[in-house]
């Protein structure tokens, strides 16, 4: 019984945790693509206006 309740203790435990863990790495890789999104627009729209002059 005791091996059982430290099993169950363990898993209510590290479930949170890993669900937080994952949720953080998601948001992180978002907010990085945004980031080179947005490089990529800047860049492209800067290469557009020099080869209009």
């Amino acid at each position: 019984m005791l091996f059982g309740d430290s099993i169950y203790l363990l898993f209510a435990l590290l479930m949170p945790l890993f669900f937080a863990i994952v949720v953080f790495i998601f948001i992180r890789s978002i907010k990085k693509q945004n980031e080179s999104l947005q490089q990529k627009e800047k860049e492209s729209t800067t290469h557009k206006q020099s080869s209009e002059n």
